[in-house]
C-alpha cells in the first residue's frame, strides 16, 4: 500500500517594519529586525532612516556608533538620542554640565570624514554626543552639514541638546546655492574643542581648516544658543 505522506507548511511572511517610530540599538539590534520596539531594534542608524516614514522618529539607544560612511537624511524626520529633550547644560549655571543626563549615544565618523548630511526640511537632531577621530591635517570637513551642498534644501533644521566632545573641526555647517530658512542650533554644549594637527595655533586657523565650531552660512532667520 501507499506510504504515509507528511506535509509541512512554512510561513514566509516578511517581518513587519517600523513606520512612524524606528528603534536602533548598536549592541543588541539587527537590521533584519522590524525596528518597531527597543527589543526589536535595528542595528544601524541608516537602516532605520531608510524605513521610517516622513515626519517619523528614529530613536537611538545608548552606545557607540562609528559610521564608515556619512549618514544621509533626505526626508523630514527626528533623529533622537537617549538625551532628547534634556539639555547638556545645568539649568542654574550654563557653564556647568547637566549631571542628570542619562547614558549617551555617541556618534563618530570612522575616518574623520563627514558624519551626517542633511538634505531635507524640518530635520531634528536631538540628544546625542558627537566626537571626532580626526587628529591631523585639514579639518574643514564638518561633522554635520545641511543644505544644498549636502543633498537638498534644509529649511527648519534643528540641532539641539547635543554634546560635542573634543571636536577638532566645524561641528555644524549650513551651505548651498539656496539660502536655508529657519535653522535652530539651541542648547548644545562643546567640551574641550581642539584643532587638528597642522591647522595652526592661536586665534586664527590656516585656510584649509574649519574656523568656527558652528557655521550657519547661507542661513536666514536662524537662532543660536549655547
Amino acid at each position: 500500500g501507499a506510504g504515509n505522506i507528511t506535509t509541512t507548511n512554512y510561513d514566509f511572511e516578511p517581518t513587519p517594519q517600523c513606520t512612524t517610530t524606528c528603534y536602533v540599538d548598536g549592541a543588541t539590534g539587527n537590521d533584519l529586525n522590524g525596528g518597531m520596539s527597543p527589543t526589536d531594534a535595528k542595528k544601524t542608524i541608516p537602516a532605520a532612516i531608510a524605513r521610517v516614514d516622513v515626519d517619523g522618529a528614529v530613536r537611538v539607544a545608548a552606545g557607540s556608533y562609528t559610521e564608515s560612511a556619512p549618514i544621509q537624511i533626505n526626508k523630514s524626520i527626528k533623529l533622537l538620542g537617549p538625551n532628547a529633550g534634556i539639555s547638556p547644560n545645568s539649568a542654574t549655571d550654563a557653564v556647568q554640565p547637566n549631571l542628570s543626563r542619562v547614558a549617551e549615544a555617541t556618534l563618530l565618523p570612522a575616518a574623520g570624514g563627514e558624519l551626517i548630511r542633511i538634505g531635507a526640511k524640518d530635520v531634528v537632531i536631538d540628544g546625542f554626543r558627537f566626537t571626532d577621530t580626526r587628529t591631523a591635517g585639514s579639518s574643514i570637513q564638518t561633522l554635520i552639514g545641511a543644505g544644498g551642498n549636502y543633498g537638498g534644501v534644509a529649511d527648519g533644521v534643528e540641532i539641539r541638546n547635543n554634546t560635542f566632545y573634543e571636536v577638532s573641526r566645524t561641528a555644524f555647517y549650513t551651505n548651498g546655492p539656496t539660502v536655508i530658512d529657519g535653522v535652530d542650533v539651541l542648547d548644545n554644549r562643546a567640551v574641550n574643542p581642539t584643532r587638528a594637527n597642522g591647522c595652526g595655533t592661536g586665534p586664527v586657523a590656516v585656510s584649509s581648516c574649519g574656523r568656527q565650531l558652528f557655521n550657519m552660512w547661507r542661513a536666514d532667520n536662524s537662532r543660536f544658543s549655547g
